[in-house]
């Protein structure tokens, strides 16, 4: 464990029952989501390529059309 992870669990054992749990709550779902991103971008040039290929397939069957950005 790092020094200031060490420093913040030092601090968040000082708060409320209810803040740390809420604060452990959050934490959880961070760590979760980092890892999710984690394996969502383990790949990212296959993720590209398949989002690239959809944007040309929906553009070729007329489903998009051109606009500014000020009308997204």
């Amino acid at each position: 464990m790092t020094e200031l992870l060490s420093k913040a669990f030092q601090a968040a054992s000082k708060l409320s029952k209810r803040k740390q749990t809420i604060l452990a709550k959050q934490l959880l779902e961070d760590i979760l989501n980092e890892k999710e991103w984690e394996k969502e971008f383990k790949n990212p040039q296959n993720k590209l390529s398949e989002m690239a290929d959809l944007a040309i397939k929906l553009s070729q069957g007329s489903r998009t059309k051109k606009m500014g950005m000020d009308k997204l």
